[in-house]
Order: structure tokens, then C-alpha cells, then sequence
């Protein structure tokens, strides 16, 4: 594993560095890895260790990133300069493709995020309609709300789910399996919360 110090951070905010499509794509980050296809997603786990931080790097596909846990961060984005940031878990953000970017985890725990990579573009973000939507794009919308225990998350159509907690999910055929926080799954909305626990739940929503 590659410990990165700051001056790999502020490569490609410096005169006479290299450019973004001179800069290796995500696929090359080693920090993350796959753990989810279909949908027309490809979801990654990205897993940051304490002082140590991802190389600089382009996106070329529209990013959703699911923060699990909270922290401070150092991120660089592509001819600005560092920028620290503290996070809550939970917190989701998105940006469309065609830019680069490293991320230094600055904490004492792992820093640990889902990332959503679309294969096609999903447009801009859009206003939520509903008190548990966060937002939409042209693509898809993203609903974070409490699942109490014992209760259904409610809803239809074709979702994507990520849990901020453990959760075991009872299906409405009865089926019961354990979702471990930062895992993803799919498929619609009437599974009931089957632990003793309410559990933070966000989804995306196909449009």
C-alpha cells in the first residue's frame, strides 16, 4: 500500500503540471474495490488508512460517494488547493464526470466510503421533492431517512440500497438476510427492518 505525502496532493494545482487527462483514471486508485455491478452502477468501497491518502486521479463517469464514516479529510481537486473537510457519516454527495481530485484521510480511524460510478451521464443535481429526498439528477434520486425497527422501508420500483449501520433485512417473502453498514444491494422497497435497532438508510431511486 502507497503512503502519498502532501506534495502528491498539490501536483496538479502547481504551474506546469500535469493536466487531468495526463493523470491516471479511478480504476487505478488501490485504495478501493469493487463490490457491486448492475444497474447500469458500479459501486466501489473505498477504504483510506489514518495519514495515508489516494494518488491524484480523473473521473471520467458521474460519482456518487455514500461518506460511512465521519472524519476529517484533505481533498485537492484539480488546480484548486487543499481543502480540509470534516465529515459526517452518512453524508452524501455528487458530481458529474470530468474531474480530478486525491483524498488524504487525516483521522485516526479508517476512513471508509461508498463510491458510485453511472455508465451513462445523469445530468445535474436537482432539488428533492419529498422530506427524506436529499436530491435528483435527470437519472436518479437519493432518499436518506430512519428505518425504525420493525417497520417497512416503504416504497416500489427499482432502488439501490446502502445501510450507515448493520441491518437485518426480513424480505415480504419472508426471507431474512444481515446487510453489514457500507453494503449494497437492490431491489424494491417493501423489506422490513427485522433487528432491534432503527438503522440509517440510503437509497437511489431510478427515474
Amino acid at each position: 500500500m502507497i503512503i502519498f505525502p502532501l506534495a502528491a496532493f498539490l501536483l496538479v494545482g502547481l504551474p506546469g503540471a500535469a493536466s487531468a487527462p495526463d493523470l491516471p483514471p479511478a480504476s487505478e486508485v488501490t485504495l478501493r474495490h469493487q463490490i457491486y455491478r448492475g444497474q447500469g452502477v458500479t459501486a466501489f468501497l473505498l477504504e483510506i488508512p489514518p495519514g495515508q491518502g489516494s494518488q491524484m486521479h480523473r473521473h471520467d463517469r458521474d460519482l456518487l460517494t455514500i461518506f460511512l464514516t465521519g472524519g476529517r479529510t484533505t481533498a485537492v481537486f484539480e488546480g484548486s488547493a487543499p481543502m480540509t473537510d470534516a465529515l459526517a457519516a452518512g453524508t452524501v454527495r455528487y458530481r458529474t464526470a470530468g474531474f480530478a481530485h486525491s483524498t488524504r484521510n487525516d483521522d485516526q480511524i479508517v476512513f471508509r466510503a461508498l463510491l458510485l460510478e453511472f455508465d451513462t451521464p445523469q445530468g445535474p443535481r436537482l432539488d428533492g421533492t419529498g422530506p427524506s429526498q436529499t436530491f435528483c439528477t435527470t437519472g436518479f434520486c437519493v432518499d436518506d431517512r430512519i428505518v425504525a425497527a420493525g417497520t417497512a422501508m416503504g416504497g416500489s420500483g427499482p432502488r439501490l440500497f446502502v445501510p450507515i449501520a448493520d441491518v437485518i433485512v426480513r424480505e415480504a417473502s419472508g426471507r431474512r438476510h444481515g446487510q453489514a453498514a457500507g453494503t449494497i444491494w437492490a431491489g424494491p422497497g417493501d423489506w422490513t427492518n427485522a433487528g432491534t435497532l432503527p438503522v440509517r438508510m440510503v437509497s437511489v431511486t431510478f427515474r
